[in-house]
């Protein structure tokens, strides 16, 4: 839904604050938020990213996260760097509160601690200090 018609609408009235999530990497997060068809949403919420880029302030991007997808934060950060996005997308971690592939609060941490001091030096991540 993030078209280039609507991002110019969202300059328009004045939207500054942008959230898009992604559970995890394209095979977790197309199973976990399908279409009503069934297809995949992620390669189509990076396109319009890529498409809008020039459009956009900057866009907070959750990759939430639990036991199953931990290497998601890496993998697309990486991705966000390789399309030249991360100047606008700032990825950050959010702890997914699910059932039994959660992590608990201290596992969360040491994730997010993780990915932190893995990508400290780009200055385009939030850096959210709490652990959830």
């Amino acid at each position: 839904m993030l078209t280039r018609k609507t991002v110019q609408l969202l300059n328009e009235l004045k939207v500054v604050n942008l959230q898009i999530t992604l559970d995890g990497c394209e095979d977790i997060h197309n199973q976990r938020r399908p279409l009503a068809d069934g297809s995949g949403t992620f390669s189509t919420i990076i396109s319009n990213l890529e498409t809008c880029k020039d459009l956009l302030n900057d866009v907070a991007l959750r990759i939430n996260t639990d036991k199953t997808n931990l290497d998601a934060g890496k993998k697309i950060t990486q991705l966000l760097t390789e399309k030249g996005l991360l100047n606008k997308v700032k990825p950050y971690l959010a702890k997914v509160f699910t059932d039994d592939n959660e992590l608990d609060v201290c596992g969360f941490a040491i994730e997010k601690f993780n990915y932190l001091t893995e990508f400290a030096d780009n200055d385009s991540l939030y850096f959210r200090l709490y652990a959830f």
